[in-house]
């Protein structure tokens, strides 16, 4: 029997108090915490370990509360029977991460100004606000990972009046989000964890200089960046449960290091000879894993969206400056693939957010951005269409091999949802959110789990909460009562975890599914081409 996978779960009281802020997710925040603790799925906070920590080892100082709560959860009983339960370990966003210059890292300095200096005014405070030489932009290549190929670099204080308006803490939410979703990466970046969730990350349409769609802070952005920087390549897959036994790669992100890609994705020479050092000290295997890093030290980073929503901001980030000619010239190696390849599955149509662009509609066989990939789907697609283009995800995946995944897994598809609206989606059955997750959880990868849209939110906590015992190993079916807590009252009338299914029609046609799949199977072979020509 396997050991049970580590799952790391970032929480702080400071990031669910600033996340109940948000004006289109008021008290979700809660809500979805306070059902996942009610139902026995987490252990006790521990702090992220910092990225300099060259034994990997976590010092943790507890003091006497958390040590008795330790012995208080180590059984839960179930039925007048006890037995024992995985949980999550609740990690507190490592702060570090989130500053002024982390959010620079993407983030247009005139527009991380805007949104936090406002509030910091407002609030009356300078408290922890950086001097005017922390807030000097650093000089920056054009080619971050395609990270300029976007809009014009300006702030629009009247779009971000629309549908993302300033509250009271929105500056305190941009940095504890920031940090919040950078710590998961790196814990499975360093191996401390197999899966690490952040339930309030994932606003994917936050735009490199301006707020979208609810989004604030393009933290996803900034978490693959930080796992395209840190993560490992292994020789071997890790199966799960193994996570602990990892260790560390790279260095601090320093002023000095480059962070830069070239034209054709090639990282520079000084960064790939750096990176071996850190990664794979001698060309000898470590004692910890008994594998040999590779001599590409280039984690690649598979990014899965399954909000209902197209994930246009993270696409927009990572779409590549690189043009891949289709078919490849004979005789010419093909460029390098870029360390991040997009994909997202959601709803399009004319009068759905976002507005529809070629990169949100379904890809050409011979599109020249192969790794930046969408799947668009009809009004109220159910399990059943997402079970039938699931084979496309797994083409992909299986092509570009991935060497972690950041799954965004939006629940706004799902019945009833008051912004979603277009979503048909369960929780259960074949191709189902919790079957999505299985599939994932197959691929025997180092994962983050985002959220994302949800405004139903009771819905929202019960689907989450499910996800999170999955991810544990453990089952909780539909019909599990919500713990009385604080909240019971929101989960009327069925107080259980539920959620009912939708009785729209799915619009997804089979010939479309078809040729969805059909498109995919060509873009795959490509991507398996391109990779391998650089194995």
């Amino acid at each position: 029997m396997s050991d049970p996978p580590t799952v790391a779960y970032i929480w702080s009281k400071t990031l669910q108090e600033a996340a109940d802020q948000l004006p289109y997710n008021l008290g979700r925040s809660t809500l979805v915490h306070d059902l996942i603790r009610s139902l026995d799925l987490l252990d006790v906070i521990s702090g992220c370990p910092s990225k300099t920590d060259e034994r990997g080892e976590e010092d943790i100082d507890r003091n006497e509360d958390e040590e008795a709560a330790m012995h208080l959860r180590s059984r839960s009983i179930e039925k007048g029977k006890e037995r024992m339960r995985s949980r999550a370990r609740v990690v507190e966003p490592d702060m570090s991460l989130g500053t002024a210059e982390s959010l620079r890292r993407y983030h247009d300095s005139d527009y991380s100004d805007d949104d936090q200096g406002d509030e910091a005014e407002a609030s009356g405070s300078d408290a922890g606000s950086p001097s005017s030489a922390e807030y000097r932009p650093k000089k920056r290549r054009r080619e971050v990972h395609g990270l300029e190929h976007g809009p014009p670099r300006r702030h629009d204080a009247e779009v971000l009046s629309q549908d993302c308006p300033p509250f009271p803490l929105l500056r305190d939410y941009a940095l504890q989000l920031a940090s919040a979703t950078q710590t998961a990466c790196r814990l499975v970046a360093s191996g401390r964890a197999d899966a690490a969730v952040c339930w309030d990350g994932g606003r994917h349409h936050a735009l490199r200089s301006r707020a979208s769609g609810f989004c604030y802070v393009a933290d996803a952005v900034l978490g693959i960046m930080l796992l395209t920087k840190e993560g490992r390549v292994l020789d071997e897959a890790v199966p799960r449960g193994a996570g602990s036994s990892l260790v560390q790669n790279g260095q601090p992100n320093g002023e000095d290091e480059p962070e830069h890609e070239n034209e054709h994705g090639n990282a520079h020479k000084d960064e790939d000879k750096e990176a071996d050092q850190h990664c794979n000290p001698d060309s000898t295997s470590t004692p910890e894993t008994g594998r040999r890093a590779r001599a590409r030290a280039r984690a690649r980073v598979m990014y899965l969206d399954l909000d209902l929503h197209y994930g246009d901001g993270v696409a927009q980030a990572f779409l590549s400056p690189t043009h891949y000619s289709s078919p490849l010239p004979p005789g010419r190696k093909p460029p390098r693939p870029p360390q991040v390849l997009t994909l997202s599955i959601h709803h399009s149509s004319p009068i759905f957010f976002p507005p529809t662009t070629p990169h949100s509609s379904l890809p050409s066989t011979d599109t020249p951005n192969p790794f930046t990939l969408s799947i668009p789907l009809a009004a109220y697609p159910s399990a059943s269409t997402y079970a039938a283009v699931f084979p496309s995800v797994n083409a992909i995946r299986e092509a570009y091999q991935p060497d972690y995944v950041v799954l965004q897994l939006g629940a706004d598809g799902l019945p009833r949802d008051r912004v979603g609206q277009y979503g048909a989606w369960s929780v259960d059955g074949p191709g189902g959110m919790l079957w999505v997750v299985d599939k994932v959880i197959e691929w025997g990868v180092p994962m983050v789990v985002l959220g994302g849209g949800g405004y139903n939110h009771p819905n929202t906590a019960r689907a989450w909460a499910r996800v999170t015992a999955k991810l544990l190993g453990e089952e909780l079916t539909p019909d599990t009562e919500v713990p009385h807590h604080d909240h019971f009252a929101e989960y009327a009338p069925s107080f259980t975890l539920e959620v009912s299914e939708s009785g729209a029609k799915d619009e997804n046609k089979p010939q479309d599914i078809d040729n969805i799949n059909e498109t995919f199977r060509s873009i795959a072979a490509r991507i398996g081409e391109i990779v391998a020509a650089h194995a």
